[in-house]
């Protein structure tokens, strides 16, 4: 997966690991699976069940810029130590 991913996002994985969100992210040691097989590290989201759902709900606040197609992904992106951005 990470030779398809673009190279200004590979860092940031590297850096942040990868958070895991969903119902099946709850699965009893996926994350340290994820983390053994890929060698980055690998979380559970807080609240991983809602996590779909509270995105959509910030989402919708820029349904006129994300119609449009392209847009550049650093205007909506949180804090690493505020994932939520709430």
């Amino acid at each position: 997966v990470m030779e398809k991913t673009p190279p200004e996002l590979t860092g940031d994985i590297r850096d942040s690991g990868i958070v895991l969100t969903g119902g099946a992210a709850q699965l009893n040691g996926l994350a340290e699976l994820l983390t053994r097989r890929t060698g980055v590290v690998c979380r559970v989201a807080e609240n991983p069940a809602d996590c779909v759902a509270v995105g959509t709900g910030k989402a919708l606040k820029y349904v006129g810029v994300l119609s449009s197609g392209v847009y550049d992904i650093s205007r909506f992106t949180t804090s690493a130590l505020d994932p939520t951005g709430i």
